[in-house]
Parts: structure tokens; C-alpha cells; sequence
């Protein structure tokens, strides 16, 4: 039976019937682990097997499709502008945390409570997982609080690093984080001013902004199914 989309694409479905649970538990295992694997099936067979290539094919006797772990967010600030981009990336579903030294940030944020950090200085817990998957964004008015944070971050390899404030405030971080120590190669990881709108304000559009600038570089063949 053909079936035709409204949209003028079409749908190719391949069952089977008694899938190895065993294969498709390995893959929430990987996922779990923020591991990403390929799943094979053998169109003559059925027989599932996993790669750790990221590439999907499709051949006559058989197609892989790769699995992903979705990319996190490391949130820290203090104020609207970091609560609503976190609520945000919660609602989307999004593995997320937020560290802030305002209790009132962590309430607004509506994230779980084991999800919520109270940082009392500006620093990157232990804790902290950051893996190459991971987006660190900054989020504070108060710039004081950046330059620890962001030379801890410099030492993850996160695909993502970010800092909310003007192009002048760009400069006066470079300068500080210049004297800690940070080459002209860590800088230039870092982004900011962040988001795809420039000199967004309001707090909602900046969160779909940044969002979208973060979505938009991620590795690529992430997430694909």
C-alpha cells in the first residue's frame, strides 16, 4: 500500500516482528551514558546489530540510522534573562541545570529541585559534568562572576561556550580572562554577544535567540532517527 503525505513525501515502513531486546536496551544504555551508536538492520534478516559510526546509510540489503544523546545545557546567571532561557530549554525536554547565586532565579526557572544548584562563588563544581555535548551559557549582569567560571569552561571540551552582555562587555572579559591565562584560541570559543537577534532585551526573545544560535552549531549527525 502506498501512502502519500499531504506534503507530496512518502513513508517506507520495515517490520519486524521479534526485535533483540537485548540490541535496543544496549541502546538506552548508550543514550543513558550520553554515548551516541548507530543501530544496522539487515533488510534480508532482521538482524540488529551496533556500530559506533555516526554516519546513516541505506543500501539495498540493509540501513543504519544513528541515535544520539540530545545536547545540555550548563546555565549560570542570576535574573530573568537565565531563568526563562532554562525554563525554555526544560519545556523542549533538554538535559539541563542551572547554577545561580540567586534563590529567586532557581524558583523562577521551574526546573526539578536536584537540577537547581545554589552557587554560592563564582566557580564549576565538580559535579558538573560537561561533555562534548554540553552548551555552557552565562548569564549574569554582575560580570565579576565570569571570568572563573569561564576558565573552568575553557578547560571542557564543550561544543558551546557563551557569555550574555554588549560587545563592550565582550572586551573587558577578553581583557580579564587575557590576564588569568586564556590564549587567543581559548577566546575565540567563547560567544558573545549570544543569540542569532542582535541587542535582544526582552528575556523570552532572548532565550529563543540564544537557543537558536546553540541548535544551529551543534555537532552535526547528532540526534538523527
Amino acid at each position: 500500500m502506498d501512502i502519500k503525505l499531504p506534503c507530496g513525501g512518502g513513508l517506507e515502513i520495515f517490520l519486524l516482528p521479534r526485535p533483540c531486546e537485548a540490541t535496543l536496551g544496549a541502546i538506552v544504555e548508550r543514550l543513558d551514558s550520553r554515548t551516541g551508536v548507530s543501530l544496522c538492520v539487515d533488510l534480508i534478516s532482521g538482524a540488529l546489530s551496533l556500530s559506533g559510526t555516526e554516519q546513516p546509510h541505506r543500501t539495498e540489503s540493509s540501513f543504519a540510522v544513528y541515535y544520539g544523546p540530545e545536547p545540555k545545557f550548563i546555565v549560570f546567571g542570576k535574573g530573568p534573562e537565565a531563568a526563562m532561557f532554562t525554563a525554555l530549554t526544560e519545556t523542549l525536554g533538554f538535559p539541563n541545570v542551572l547554577l545561580s547565586p540567586d534563590l529567586e532565579t532557581l524558583e523562577m526557572a521551574g526546573q526539578a529541585e536536584d537540577r537547581r544548584l545554589y552557587l554560592p562563588q563564582p566557580f564549576l563544581p565538580e559535579t558538573v559534568s560537561i561533555d562534548p555535548l554540553s552548551a555552557v551559557l552565562l548569564f549574569f549582569h554582575d560580570h565579576d562572576w565570569e571570568p572563573p567560571i569561564l576558565m573552568a569552561s575553557l578547560q571542557s571540551e564543550a561544543f558551546y561556550i557563551g557569555a550574555q552582555g554588549s560587545l563592550l562587555a565582550r572586551q573587558q572579559r577578553d581583557l580579564e580572562l587575557k590576564m588569568a591565562g586564556a590564549s587567543a584560541e581559548q577566546l575565540q570559543r567563547i560567544r558573545g554577544p549570544i543569540g542569532l537577534i542582535p541587542s535582544v532585551r526582552d528575556p523570552r526573545s532572548l532565550a529563543v535567540s540564544v537557543l537558536a544560535e546553540v541548535l544551529k552549531v551543534r555537532p552535526q549527525m547528532r540526534n538523527q532517527r
